[in-house]
């Protein structure tokens, strides 16, 4: 790092030449950002070393501590993988929480013929060898991986649905008989998060369940459609009450059942796959408990039990909004201001659990979107957030285009999580009328999409995973390195 008098003189030389144009800082932002980027410790130097006779600028820093609350989104968010944005993931398994609730999540998956396999190479009177279903383990979150778990698979009553049907996190399908064999599994965390190895999860399926697969798809009189309605599919719950959730992958066809057979007329055994198809989807049942109140999702804004405290969970789509009344009220007092660094910062001390027994982590990232009256904005067919300012090709970009969304990142060096607002805020400085008073921020889990329905003013957005944080409100605050001057 450069030794204090350069640095000071360097600034000294930039700042001269602007003195007669207090509106124009656009340069001294981008050098000073440069500078505290390259610093460990914020600039602490007296305005007169910096602008030689002058004793009325000022190179400040503030936190103001922002006004938190709850929303609940519930119902927008698509818990089906065949949507645009979606994670290709289902989800089964059990948290329990004494000062949120406790959740099980089921996963219901649509079954799909491989492509490519010759349905004439397997007769009715096929021998079954094997069956059992593989699930390819992508998410852990929990405390009792220690603990034995048992997968139970269901066959679905009906089907389900491929194509453009949204499944929501409150759906569900009836489900018959249990085609599942009794089986007791350890998910070792550093085994399956680490090891490619797409049998990592295998679950025994009954025999009686894979002679009816051999009869449906050896029966050429089916076409491709009464086939997958005859699959019909399954459902895959965790039976015992073990703290932990598993995610498993069905986007890149690593999870699937597998039936390996043998026809009677042939020296080989042979396998066919069936597919877990993309609108295979999520169904979480929700009990609020402890300052989670019982009618949190009645309406979109609500009070926790203990006002001090914000929660957030994508998964079940729980999420804190903001307001920025204590910044408007910090630059009411303020006639000249220049923004070199602000962040927006969320929680102290969030730090991730990685061991054998327990997986727990708070989100990777976060959205930060607009709400007006408890509807997320839009502008044309975007929906409207803090934008990140910065065209592709590095200019500043339109404050209100809503399509360059800033994203808040946890930053595991500090245990927080963080984004740079800095032009946001100056934009709200210097345009007091972009700034709806009545505006509040959500802030959210999940990038939304344009919607289906071009006019269409509701927001819908896919499920998330269930990293989560309980923070105390007055952890949501915006650091502010700013350039003022005094008369």
């Amino acid at each position: 790092m450069k030794r204090e008098t350069d640095l000071l003189n360097l600034i000294s030389t930039y700042i001269t030449s602007w003195l007669d144009k207090p509106f124009k800082f656009s340069g001294l932002a981008i050098l000073l950002a440069l500078f505290f980027a390259s610093c460990e410790e914020p600039l602490e130097a007296p305005s007169s070393k910096l602008v030689p006779n002058d004793n009325n600028t000022n190179l400040k820093y503030i936190e103001l501590p922002l006004e938190a609350s709850q929303a609940a989104f519930d119902t927008s968010i698509v818990s089906s993988n065949n949507i645009n944005g979606a994670d290709g993931i289902i989800y089964v398994g059990h948290n329990f929480d004494d000062q949120i609730g406790d959740a099980s999540l089921e996963a219901y998956a649509g079954l799909s013929l491989q492509a490519g396999f010759s349905r004439d190479s397997i007769t009715p009177d096929a021998e079954l060898l094997d069956i059992k279903l593989i699930l390819r383990t992508s998410y852990l979150y929990g405390t009792e991986f220690t603990e034995l778990q048992e997968f139970n698979v269901f066959k679905l009553s009906d089907n389900i649905l491929a194509g453009a049907l949204h499944y929501k996190l409150s759906d569900t399908i009836a489900s018959s008989e249990l085609v599942s064999l009794p089986n007791s599994k350890v998910i070792d965390p550093e085994y399956f998060l680490a090891n490619e190895d797409p049998d990592s999860l295998a679950i025994p399926l009954k025999r009686s369940y894979g002679l009816e697969l051999i009869k449906y798809i050896s029966d050429e009189s089916f076409d491709s459609d009464e086939l997958r309605n005859a699959l019909n599919g399954i459902k895959i719950q965790l039976e015992n009450s073990v703290n932990a959730i598993e995610g498993f992958d069905i986007s890149t066809a690593q999870s699937y059942i597998e039936v390996a057979f043998k026809d009677p007329d042939e020296a080989l055994s042979d396998t066919l796959r069936l597919n877990i198809i993309s609108s295979s989807f999520t169904n979480a049942d929700f009990t609020p408990k402890g300052i989670m109140p019982s009618n949190y999702s009645a309406n979109r804004s609500f009070a926790l039990n203990d006002d001090s405290q914000v929660y957030f969970n994508s998964l079940l789509g729980i999420y804190p909004k903001i307001k920025i009344d204590s910044y408007l009220s910090f630059i009411d007092s303020l006639d000249y201001m220049i923004i070199d660094k602000a962040e927006i910062v969320l929680g102290k001390d969030l730090s991730a659990v990685d061991n054998l027994s327990e997986q727990t982590n708070p989100p990777a990232i976060i959205f930060p979107y607009f709400l007006n009256s408890d509807r997320i904005e839009k502008v044309g067919e975007d929906f409207w957030g803090i934008q990140r300012n910065f065209s592709s090709t590095g200019g500043v970009s339109n404050q209100s285009a809503a399509s360059n969304l800033l994203a808040l990142n946890y930053r595991e060096d500090e245990s927080i999580i963080s984004g740079d607002v800095s032009l946001f805020l100056q934009e709200v400085f210097d345009n007091r009328d972009f700034w709806d008073e009545e505006r509040s921020i959500l802030l959210n889990g999940q990038f939304i999409n344009r919607n289906s329905e071009p006019f269409d003013p509701r927001a819908t957005f896919t499920i998330g995973n269930y990293n989560n944080f309980l923070i105390n409100s007055d952890d949501i605050k915006l650091r502010i390195y700013y350039t003022t001057f005094e008369n």
